[in-house]
């Protein structure tokens, strides 16, 4: 645990190093500046570590924490520039899995956008393509692993079926890769 909170306190110190030196005349857009980080720190809902003794407690909260600097530690351009992919992002030429991946990664530069899971799932299921869409329409998807899950089915499904056709028809170029 000391360990984990040495690495931590070293994150915190490269942070304010690559902030520079504080402006002498200038508290007013210090406060401002402040104010920023510490609203952008807080849309992640940081978790609040209570203690004990399990190790694997105190080792998903740091890890949690070094996502959230991690994130933090990208300027504020750069910071909008994911968000902005993430709400554009839809599935495309992606498989699910890979449509997931990247979902995942781009969703931690938009927490307020997937704050619960109900957000999370809506979100998801409207990137995903529109003939997988469909085929999700009457399906009851009530966690995020089904959300993940089912589109994953659908997907084989269809492979599984296109594969299937193209061999009775005997057009090896229709079978997927």
């Amino acid at each position: 645990m000391a360990t984990a909170i040495n690495r931590m306190t070293n994150i915190l110190e490269r942070l304010v190093e690559r902030q520079g030196p504080e402006p002498i005349n200038q508290p007013r857009d210090q406060e401002n500046g402040e104010n920023r980080a510490l609203e952008r720190f807080l849309k992640f809902a940081p978790p609040k570590f209570h203690g004990g003794s399990d190790p694997e407690v105190a080792e998903n909260w740091f890890e949690r924490m070094v996502n959230i600097f991690t994130t933090l530690d990208y300027n504020e351009e750069r910071q909008e520039k994911r968000e902005d992919d993430f709400i554009k992002l839809k599935q495309g030429l992606l498989s699910v899995a890979e449509y997931k991946e990247r979902f995942t990664k781009l969703s931690k530069f938009a927490p307020e956008l997937v704050v619960t899971e109900r957000k999370r799932i809506r979100r998801f299921i409207q990137g995903l393509n529109v003939e997988i869409q469909e085929s999700l329409a009457a399906a009851q998807i009530t966690t995020f692993t089904d959300a993940l899950d089912k589109p994953q089915r659908v997907e084989n499904a269809k492979s599984q079926s296109k594969t299937f056709h193209a061999r009775k028809s005997g057009n090896p170029s229709d079978t997927p890769k």
